[in-house]
């Protein structure tokens, strides 16, 4: 199993906006062969959205240090494990690049 991955509605998590706490769906692929985030989008309003670097970094350190055993049993927090990315990563070369 390379990705762990949270589709659509298979993951919240909690960000700390200015003085506040926010919850959001997140849908994640993680790395396990390079142990980061392959991929991350947040959904905000229906839409979803790339996550930004802090964004990742907050949600990557949940993974890693709060629930370890996530990246070694997903099904056991309702996660899947594939050796592709999910279908809705766009994998399209950015224009001129």
């Amino acid at each position: 199993m390379r990705y762990v991955i949270a589709g659509d509605a298979d993951w919240t998590h909690i960000f700390a906006v200015e003085d506040d706490e926010v919850e959001r769906h997140v849908r994640f692929a993680y790395d396990t062969d390079e142990h980061r985030l392959a991929v991350m989008e947040i959904e905000r309003d229906g839409d979803w959205f790339p996550a930004c670097r802090f964004e990742q970094d907050d949600l990557a350190e949940s993974l890693v240090d709060a629930n370890p055993d996530l990246l070694t049993d997903p099904t056991a927090y309702g996660l899947s494990a594939s050796e592709r990315l999910p279908e809705w990563v766009d994998t399209t070369p950015a224009p001129g690049g």
